[in-house]
């Protein structure tokens, strides 16, 4: 019956990874572990992003308002850092088997592209011979270790495993298969 957490929070999220955030005024503002060790981030004004508000390996997904861009996402790690400090994303999913779909700005800020990132925020198609990132226009989250992308105007799927897009075919009504 020990109190790890001070009452002033106003509620708490279950433990997931040994993390659980925590509230105060309705915004979040800290996590904790489960012995009370609590990780304050309010002065960053995080909010936690609708479908992705506890930990999954080892990052936290969170958007800040910037007045100059709008919602911004960044990923926090257990310490409270951001592991996208300089990086600009406009969208961003929770990361699953250690990569996240993210799309940033380019170009000025005015055209976007998709990208995969790993648990460290650096591109995971970063000499990758398979796939250029800037020729993705569109990219899902992952489910099961799997997403879907438009690269090259073309349907793919990519796993977590290997991130090497796989076209995908379907049939036509005519019962002929067609490249998407």
């Amino acid at each position: 019956w020990k109190e790890i957490v001070p009452i002033e929070y106003d509620s708490i999220r279950p433990f997931r990874e040994g993390r659980a955030a925590m509230y105060k005024a309705g915004h979040f503002v800290a996590f904790t572990d489960t012995i009370g060790n609590i990780i304050d981030v309010s002065n960053y004004q995080y909010s936690l992003v609708e479908g992705a508000e506890d930990f999954s390996c080892g990052a936290l997904l969170v958007k800040r308002y910037q007045q100059s861009f709008g919602w911004l996402y960044h990923y926090i790690n257990y310490d409270g850092r951001s592991i996208t400090p300089d990086q600009y994303l406009i969208e961003a999913y929770p990361f699953s088997n250690g990569y996240a779909v993210v799309s940033r700005y380019v170009e000025g800020n005015t055209t976007r592209y998709y990208d995969v990132i790993d648990t460290n925020g650096r591109s995971a198609f970063a000499g990758n011979d398979n796939m250029n990132n800037v020729d993705i226009q569109f990219a899902s989250t992952f489910v099961d270790g799997e997403a879907i992308v438009i690269y090259k105007n073309r349907v793919h799927k990519i796993t977590t495993e290997n991130l090497v897009p796989d076209q995908i075919y379907v049939d036509s009504p005519e019962g002929k298969k067609n490249k998407y």
